[in-house]
């Protein structure tokens, strides 16, 4: 405490534990029963998530992105409105920024079309093919019984 300026003085910021470099999607949780809801990623920290919208026509997203080794990287949240049956878009009111997302079978392709720098550094852009990730099957556990004679 310095009661000169009568005011508490920041003297080491060296966290106790180590600190986690790992992405938190903020809709992970959410229900993902859709026809392209999942994760579609290259690695955990170059992904798109999407999840079910409270309305067919929409999708909820997640994506994160790092290229030249964490040098340039890139993350924005929100809701994408289905423009043709493979094709979202995500455009606010007042915000500048676009983007399109195109699906296949297997795969999405975003592509960044108007104004999203403050969502980016400023040397790389939303852009790339990600191919969905499986689904981790369940397998019911069996009901087979022994007969003891």
């Amino acid at each position: 405490y310095n009661s000169a300026s009568n005011d508490f003085t920041l003297i080491v910021t060296e966290p106790g534990q180590e600190v986690s470099e790992d992405i938190q999607n903020p809709i992970d949780t959410f229900p993902r029963k859709s026809k392209f809801a999942g994760d579609y990623l290259t690695d955990k920290k170059n992904f798109i998530s999407f999840r079910d919208s409270r309305k067919p026509s929409e999708v909820l997203f997640f994506t994160h992105f790092e290229k030249d080794k964490g040098g340039c990287k890139g993350e924005l949240k929100g809701t994408a409105r289905f423009v043709s049956p493979k094709m979202a878009q995500y455009k606010e009111n007042g915000n500048p920024c676009t983007l399109e997302f195109t699906f296949s079978t297997s795969s999405v392709a975003m592509k960044e079309v108007e104004g999203c720098g403050s969502y980016r550094d400023i040397k790389c852009f939303f852009d790339g093919t990600y191919p969905k990730k499986k689904k981790k099957e369940i397998k019911p556990k069996s009901t087979k019984t022994k007969n003891k004679k």
